[in-house]
């Protein structure tokens, strides 16, 4: 690392989504190192637009509690900010008031009194008519302008934050700060930004990071710690056992993303075209190069709304192997399945 380099910040990503099982020894970790910030997204699209529509979260509220304890008693211990995206799984009003009851009852139960930033994004559907009709309102391929009846059928419609809400609930002093629907990216380059780091940098170590574990070579784990500096930005996995490679950082940009080389956010378009990755050491990866090319402001909005069916899907598997011993492969995937939740659920002392 050059002298240009040796400022940094750290980011502590303490798991993909809030709620799927953080892990203590990794905290501890990343505390260890030096983390100035912890960030996590808490929501995904992945599911199905369900839990826009009822303002509920697929993760259960023990798992997040879990979760959120954990966190809680690292912020009470460093003193360092957390920040949560996308909160109670898809940022509506009513999901992120489901999340900051749940941060403020562990609070209570700690004896802290953090001063938590909340950051709403629904927009009314008489808003979202008016922009329609004054022509700012663009559909993303494949589909066509925006009707008023579709409008109408949504029961909640957010629209997608970028850094400049989340930094200006840092500016204001926020210990914690609860996002509603925001890009994943966002969450974590906005503590980077806050601080000064560029903006290429910061935006491809929060594309990197947004799912935690799954930018190094194996799923062993559930964090990562990235460190940005003038120069660049380094990431590494939490977990001793796990490792990050060139090959397994350069692949992140193409999650849910289409262009290996673009990523667009609010205000501009990540290029890492140029981008440069080197295998710093056994487990982590160094990233340069990373360029952030400003473009008109837009924002993503999302709607959902109920309706009379709930699609179900059917799995097959024609795997030969796996038919050849069933029963072994049920007991295996319940034993897995039960591991997990005892991992994810099980109670604080």
């Amino acid at each position: 690392m050059s002298d240009s380099a040796e400022y940094s910040i750290r980011v502590l990503v303490s798991s993909g989504s809030l709620g799927s099982g953080v892990r203590e020894d990794e905290i501890a970790m990343g505390l260890a190192k030096g983390a100035n910030v912890i960030a996590t997204d808490a929501g995904s699209t992945d599911s199905g637009a369900a839990y826009l529509a009822t303002g509920i979260s697929k993760n259960s509220r023990e798992a997040v509690k879990r979760d959120v304890t954990l966190l809680m008693k690292a912020h009470a211990k460093t003193g360092i900010p957390i920040i949560v995206g996308t909160a109670g799984q898809a940022g509506g009003d009513l999901n992120v008031d489901w999340t900051r009851d749940i941060f403020t009852e562990v609070a209570g139960e700690l004896g802290l009194t953090p001063k938590i930033a909340l950051l709403y994004c629904e927009q009314s559907k008489e808003a979202i008519k008016r922009l329609n009709a004054d022509g700012r309102i663009k559909p993303l391929p494949p589909l066509g302008p925006l009707e008023g009846g579709t409008i109408d059928a949504c029961d909640h419609i957010v629209a997608v934050m970028g850094v400049e809400p989340f930094i200006a609930a840092l500016d204001g002093g926020a210990d914690i700060i609860l996002a509603g629907r925001a890009t994943d990216t966002a969450v974590l380059a906005c503590y980077p930004l806050w601080k000064g780091m560029p903006w290429g940098a910061s935006w491809h170590a929060g594309k990197t990071g947004e799912c935690g574990v799954q930018c190094a070579v194996k799923r062993d784990g559930a964090g990562i710690l990235l460190t940005v500096d003038a120069d660049g930005f380094s990431v590494e996995p939490l977990s001793e056992t796990n490792y990050c490679s060139t090959e397994s950082v350069s692949a992140h940009m193409l999650y849910e993303n289409s262009d290996p080389f673009r990523l667009i956010e609010p205000g501009g378009i990540l290029d890492v075209t140029a981008a440069r990755y080197v295998q710093a050491d056994q487990r982590s990866v160094r990233v340069t190069g990373s360029a952030w090319v400003p473009s008109s402001y837009t924002m993503k909005l999302e709607g959902a709304g109920g309706g009379k069916f709930q699609t179900i899907m059917l799995v097959g598997i024609q795997d030969p192997d796996v038919l050849a011993d069933i029963d072994s492969f049920h007991d295996n995937l319940l034993a897995a399945l039960y591991d997990r939740v005892r991992k994810t659920m099980s109670s604080q002392e």
